[in-house]
């Protein structure tokens, strides 16, 4: 028996930390035999950027990727996305999700968050494979864009990236600082050093934290402010089969005028119920899943109960979550989509002025090149 003033050897916490211990230390090791070239790095013939985090959980990549995409677009110049396809059936080989003009694959193939971009982006082609250097080359080789888009591609050392863009929630940008599994980092806070930019990520919302200072100080950077707006990609009527996400109808009402019953299945749920409310939906409930969650009967039946329970008038998903319900046949009651876009209602000038440059030394440097 513990006296009071006595306490075990080992603790569950004490025992987390040895293992973050260990993982850090992996992770240092990895990068350093990157950087020193004792492990290989593949270069692609023409320019990447890197769209990364450190911390798990959604930071904003998949928004950033198709910002990014347009303002190329805007430039002139033809974007590619590779991504890894998380939890999609190729994901150990390279596949073609979409050749910019159409969907070559379905969502269970591709992973939901590539089969999203390769949904709303047109003339963007889209590739998934866990090795993005194969397949990066095959897209580079079918479609011969001017840039490569990596999506969540800071830890993937072993592609080389021209520019490297390090995505951080501006309400908790480290979390409780500690690695995995101690903590939400993947990778110890040092590897900012690597970074080319910072961009902070729900900029306006409540609870904003703040980059500490002597990690600003250590690794100083460009850092630029964005938030997430809402938009409303339309709707699917009741009892109807769900269409394509292009497909949708439009929404009927402001949102203020809307009693909503939200699900997901994301990193973090709570951010897209907070928006809602945010934008003015009165929110009767909601039902949260885990990321990439995928939808059996059980769930929908759940979700369609609570709903009518609440007093809901529509049930209110996300863009990622509608394209993994799209086998279904439809729902009981209407179903409102909303997705986010990424803005810079502070640093646009800058920010922009930023990517423009890059962008125009990138593809000076491998002209030059050959």
């Amino acid at each position: 028996m513990l006296s009071g003033n006595t306490y075990p050897v080992l603790s569950f916490a004490s025992i987390l930390q040895s293992i973050a211990f260990v993982y850090g230390g992996t992770v240092r090791l990895r990068r350093w035999l990157y950087q020193k070239s004792v492990l290989p790095t593949t270069i692609l013939p023409c320019p990447v950027i890197s769209v990364g985090n450190l911390t798990v959980g959604g930071t904003g990549k998949t928004p950033m990727v198709m910002h990014l995409a347009a303002m190329i677009g805007k430039m002139g110049l033809r974007a590619a996305i590779v991504s890894r396809g998380y939890k999609g059936n190729t994901y150990k080989r390279s596949t073609i999700v979409s050749d910019g003009d159409k969907l070559l694959c379905d969502v269970q193939q591709s992973g939901d968050e590539p089969y999203l971009m390769a949904t709303l982006l047109s003339g963007t082609p889209v590739a998934v494979g866990k090795d993005r250097y194969a397949a990066g080359k095959m897209v580079i080789e079918r479609f011969t864009p001017d840039l490569i888009l990596l999506d969540d591609g800071f830890q993937h050392l072993r592609l080389h990236r021209d520019l490297n863009l390090l995505l951080m929630d501006a309400r908790n940008p480290f979390g409780n600082s500690f690695v995995l599994p101690r903590g939400p980092l993947r990778e110890p806070i040092s590897a900012i050093a690597v970074t080319d930019a910072i961009v902070m990520t729900r900029c306006r919302e409540p609870e904003v934290a703040h980059l500490d200072p002597i990690v600003c100080m250590a690794h100083p950077k460009p850092i630029f402010r964005s938030d997430h707006r809402v938009v409303f990609r339309g709707m699917a009527q009741a009892n109807r089969p769900l269409p394509q996400l292009t497909g949708l109808s439009r929404v009927p009402a402001s949102p203020k005028a809307i009693n909503g019953f939200c699900f997901s299945g994301l990193a973090n749920n709570d951010s897209f119920f907070n928006a809602m409310e945010r934008v003015g939906v009165s929110v009767r409930g909601s039902m949260a899943f885990d990321d990439h969650h995928s939808y059996g009967e059980a769930d929908i039946d759940h979700i369609v109960k609570a709903a009518v329970t609440s007093g809901a008038d529509y049930l209110i998903t996300t863009d990622k979550d509608f394209v993994r319900l799209s086998h279904r046949n439809g729902f009981p009651l209407a179903l409102l989509v909303a997705g986010v876009a990424l803005e810079f209602p502070d640093d646009a000038p800058q920010w922009e002025s930023f990517i423009t440059a890059c962008i125009k030394r990138m593809m000076g440097r491998r002209k030059v090149g050959g």
